[in-house]
């Protein structure tokens, strides 16, 4: 059995080994092509050469010094001028700043003109293949897939932290027609064109089980396009529902912000659209439009399908900041029936909602703004200023249903801020309230130690809630757009700020949240917040008091109140990591939230009893070792990591159990 764990051990040293895979060296400066490439001391010249290299493989990283990257015709000052556009990137390449503080600039400004491309996809991409922190400019398009032929499948392409200007046309084109399923990840990148370019980000998906199955468009700043972000699932195609565009923000567009669309036989979008903060130029008749949503069918007898999930979406000021559009023809169908939930869409111009219909099969629009069941509704349309919240298409003969959205500028009066334009009339009831009145499940608390708390509203009312899928990503969004903008206690000695990570969850109906405080002086508090969707809550009143608990009932419980009893600290590097394993792994879960409430009803008393005795301190310190390390390999290491620790702890488990047999 000795053998056994020894064979682990070197299994485990030896896949340690294959992952350090090759790095090779580029500097447009200082580097010469016919150096060897492996140490910055050799580094080549050019990303060309670095390509050509017969010991280049997948797996392998190519790391760039920053300077300028250029073509042989080039005509800038500077530069290698010993590239070749395209570039093309192969399977499993992966082409990484060197210095995030002097990045490499791939600038395609030739004696002929602009490069078309500067980056192609053109091989499968299987092995994850990164283009990480770096410039682009002066080009038709920056990264781009192969268009002639079919494309091969994209699984696994990750474009992140790059910088994006200069382009005529489009900044990143990915036309996925290869038949498969495709991976993409675009995060943290700024693109920048000007009113003339056509997009910032265009992915297309198209062919018999073709399936943009999964990845995302995210924390992107992208302005200044005719269209910020479109994607679009056509011939045959579709977007999955795990495809996601989240807490992007896009601004300066003359036609469309974010663009999602269904067209042409088969096709279907089902996307999520979260958490984008999406804003007009605020001048009326320049035809921008925040989000659009459209199904469109050129073919009989066919049915575009667009039903994805627009949700915490901050749509403003501009002409139509949110339009449903469906295009059918005679023996076909083109549905949109997207599902709204919590979006904030305010100060258009012209109208806060339109829905376009051109006349079909008389199905086609059927968009969910609120049902009175279901997930959608909880919409704030306050655009006082525009010609209606909504406008209905003349097309339509579906009534739409606008049931349990928030009024602001309309009050009782709803149905007056909706221009039928001869459809029938829209279901409005249950319009929400924006002052929420609520009570603490527990009144009174004890000083010093962290707890969560919860608040339940009044009846018949509701807070705007997060889907329980989208926590983790209204968290991350909360700096500059998310579910609680302001999140206060406020006592004696000033207020003490709730961060959005301590949010532990809103209820499904909306009739209460759950938070957590951290450790708090003797004293009387009020509870204070506010929402994007304008909603504010009556203060509430908080006792913390060396008294016994008291009020409200039910609920309640800690904030890893045990853990920290036992460090002293509620806001110490192990408590920390317990938190954020409770938030990602547990919290998101049904069973971890089972555990989560069971913990924090009885983890109390256990706590206030190890907080009062130094040697129950160091015994629980020394018991949570275990359990904190495996929560902060959980929460910090990657995938690879992960499994080579697993392959670590099974060869001790074996040990364990078998090596003291004969």
């Amino acid at each position: 059995m000795r053998l056994l764990f020894t064979l682990c051990t070197v299994l485990t040293l030896c896949s340690t080994a294959f992952a350090q895979n090759n790095t090779w060296y580029v500097d447009p400066i200082n580097g010469i092509n016919t150096n060897t490439g492996d140490t910055p001391s050799q580094a080549l010249l050019s990303i060309r050469a670095a390509l050509i290299n017969p010991l280049l493989s997948s797996g392998d990283t190519i790391l760039l010094a920053g300077g300028i990257y250029n073509d042989a015709t080039g005509i800038t000052t500077s530069g290698n001028l010993d590239e070749v556009f395209p570039i093309v990137i192969p399977s499993g390449v992966s082409l990484r700043a060197g210095n995030a503080f002097d990045p490499p600039v791939i600038d395609g400004n030739s004696t002929g003109g602009l490069a078309p491309v500067l980056f192609e996809v053109e091989e499968s991409i299987l092995p994850t293949t990164y283009i990480d922190g770096v410039e682009m400019m002066n080009c038709l398009t920056a990264i781009a897939t192969d268009n002639v032929g079919q494309t091969p499948a994209v699984n696994g392409l990750v474009i992140e932290g790059c910088t994006i200007s200069g382009y005529a046309a489009t900044g990143i084109s990915l036309q996925l027609i290869s038949g498969s399923s495709d991976l993409v990840v675009i995060r943290d990148c700024t693109i920048t064109g000007t009113s003339a370019t056509d997009f910032g980000i265009f992915i297309t998906t198209e062919g018999t089980n073709q399936v943009l199955s999964g990845g995302a468009i995210q924390d992107c700043t992208i302005t200044g396009n005719v269209r910020g972000i479109y994607v679009a699932s056509g011939a045959n195609g579709s977007v999955g529902s795990a495809f996601k565009i989240i807490r992007n923000v896009v601004s300066g567009f003359s036609g469309h912000g974010i663009h999602t669309a269904a067209t042409t036989f088969e096709s279907q979008f089902s996307g999520v659209m979260r958490g984008n903060v999406v804003t007009g130029d605020g001048v009326s008749g320049t035809g921008d439009i925040c989000i659009v949503m459209e199904a469109t069918l050129a073919s009989s007898g066919f049915l575009c399908t667009n039903n994805g999930l627009v949700t915490y979406n901050d749509c403003s000021l501009a002409d139509i900041n949110v339009q449903c559009k469906a295009t059918p023809v005679n023996g076909s169908g083109a549905v949109v029936s997207c599902a709204f939930v919590g979006n904030v869409i305010r100060n258009a111009t012209n109208y806060g909602v339109q829905l376009l219909f051109t006349s079909g099969i008389g199905t086609g629009l059927q968009p969910d703004f609120g049902t009175g069941s279901g997930i959608a509704g909880r919409n704030t349309l306050n655009n006082p200023s525009a010609l209606a919240e909504v406008q209905l298409a003349s097309g339509m003969s579906n009534s739409v249903h606008l049931t349990g959205n928030f009024w602001p500028d309309a009050g009782s009066n709803a149905q007056a801020r909706i221009d039928r334009n001869g459809a029938p009339s829209a279901t409005i009831s249950s319009i929400l309230s924006e002052t929420l009145v609520g009570v603490l499940d527990v009144a009174v608390i004890k000083p010093s130690i962290g707890r969560a708390l919860t608040i339940v509203v009044s009846e018949g009312a509701v807070v705007v809630q997060l889907d329980e899928l989208g926590v983790a990503d209204i968290k991350a969004a909360a700096g500059t757009f998310g579910q609680y903008k302001l999140f206060t206690l406020t006592g004696a000695n000033g207020s003490v700020s709730i961060a959005p990570t301590e949010l532990l969850s809103v209820s499904p109906d909306g009739s209460n949240i759950a938070f957590n405080v951290p450790a708090l002086e003797a004293g009387n508090y009020t509870i204070h917040f506010t929402n994007p969707g304008f909603q504010s809550l009556t203060p509430i009143g908080l006792k913390v008091t060396s008294g016994s608990s008291g009020g409200g009932g039910g609920g309640g419980g800690s904030g890893c109140v045990v853990a920290t009893a036992a460090h002293g600290d509620y806001n110490s590097p192990e408590v920390r990591i317990l938190r954020q394993f409770r938030d990602q792994y547990l919290v998101p879960r049904s069973g971890g939230r089972t555990l989560v409430r069971g913990y924090y009803k009885h983890g109390e008393p256990v706590a206030e009893y190890i907080a009062s005795n130094e040697w129950a301190r160091k015994a629980t310190r020394t018991a949570l070792a275990p359990t904190t390390a495996i929560a902060y390999t959980l929460v910090n290491w990657n995938t690879g990591q992960r499994f080579l620790m697993a392959v670590v702890l099974l060869g001790m488990f074996l040990q364990l159990a078998f090596g003291g047999r004969k």
